[in-house]
């Protein structure tokens, strides 16, 4: 994964965890839900980084051969292969069992807007109260472009953030990386030497659930 997602997920630092109340010595305590976590690159930076106890770190993929390849480095965490994008997950754990979420580089491979919708809205339902939540996706991926070799879909990130901040304290979005170079944007004007918003990576931070 590319050091923009990484940066995103290091953010972790200076938001999410002071605002739960987490000292170092108490992260080793808390339960992490990772959904689409594919073969553990967040478990990996949020590990290294943090030293968090990885049986109690939950991953959720539709992949299971990524997932056994997790496993198979990290026998400790949590794995469980499932389709979120044809079901719910508000039953997989109790309501407000995790004290963090992340869902990273996830939200533009389903098609169907309203099930991404679904899917920040059971997430939400397995936060704790004052916990946090982390997404990423790419700012403005176009239907008819590939930029990492598959289909994308836009996010429309203004409505997630809307949907989020009825259940939470706090909800900030900011982007992430970029590259320069010319380009045309969305009104047909070209920009020159700037930075193209169809590779930044937008990070919405949510904080204080209610």
């Amino acid at each position: 994964m590319s050091n923009k997602i990484n940066r995103a997920i290091l953010s972790l630092e200076s938001t999410i965890i002071p605002t739960c109340n987490l000292s170092r010595k108490k992260i080793s305590n808390i339960e992490i839900l990772d959904v689409g976590s594919g073969d553990g690159t967040n478990s990996a930076l949020v590990y290294e980084n943090y030293g968090v106890n990885l049986s109690k770190y939950h991953c959720l993929d539709g992949d299971e051969k990524r997932l056994r390849y997790l496993k198979s480095k990290r026998p400790q965490i949590n794995c469980q292969v499932s389709d979120f994008t044809k079901e719910s997950i508000k039953s997989f754990k109790p309501a407000g069992y995790f004290d963090i979420a992340l869902l990273c580089e996830v939200l533009e491979h389903i098609e169907n807007r309203s099930t991404q919708y679904r899917l920040v809205k059971d997430i939400t339902h397995l936060v704790k109260r004052r916990g946090g939540f982390c997404i990423t996706f790419p700012h403005k991926a176009k239907l008819d472009t590939k930029p990492w070799g598959h289909r994308c879909e836009r996010v429309d990130y203004e409505h997630i953030c809307s949907i989020l901040k009825r259940d939470f304290e706090s909800v900030n979005s900011y982007f992430v990386g970029g590259e320069i170079r010319d380009y045309t944007d969305d009104s047909g004007v070209v920009m020159i030497n700037n930075i193209d918003p169809l590779t930044q990576t937008v990070v919405i931070v949510c904080l204080g659930k209610l």
